[in-house]
């Protein structure tokens, strides 16, 4: 919109039709997106449920802020105006657009230097 303001009559029919399949046992899992867009949401829910995924979807659309949007996991596919098949779920690892990334080995940490101290000198 061009006030930057959600339609919130959209909004009330996306997560009313979203309360309705989560009852109906359609809907399994669900991901509210926030400033990591459906990249963020893919990987915690792959990571949270320990079970992979396999998506196609344009890169900009993986990082954009949908902000009342979620990603889910249906166990078939969802009749509404506004559902989106992004891909599939599988047994593990997640492959977005062809690139694969295994949730088996870890990644290694990284430890970086604070810029402040506090009053003691200390980082």
């Amino acid at each position: 919109l061009p006030n930057y303001m959600p339609d919130t009559k959209q909004l009330q029919d996306n997560w009313s039709f979203l309360h309705k399949e989560i009852g109906a046992g359609r809907i399994v899992s669900a991901w509210s997106l926030s400033f990591g867009g459906v990249a963020e949401a893919l990987v915690k829910m792959a990571m949270g449920n320990a079970l992979g995924v396999d998506v196609t979807l344009p890169q900009p659309d993986l990082f954009s802020l949908g902000y009342g949007s979620a990603v889910v996991e249906a166990v078939g596919p969802l009749d509404h105006p506004c559902a989106v098949l992004l891909g599939t779920v599988t047994d593990s690892g997640i492959r977005i657009n062809g690139a694969d990334m295994s949730l088996e080995a870890p990644l290694p940490l990284q430890r970086t230097a604070s810029a402040r101290s506090d009053p003691d000198g200390r980082s």
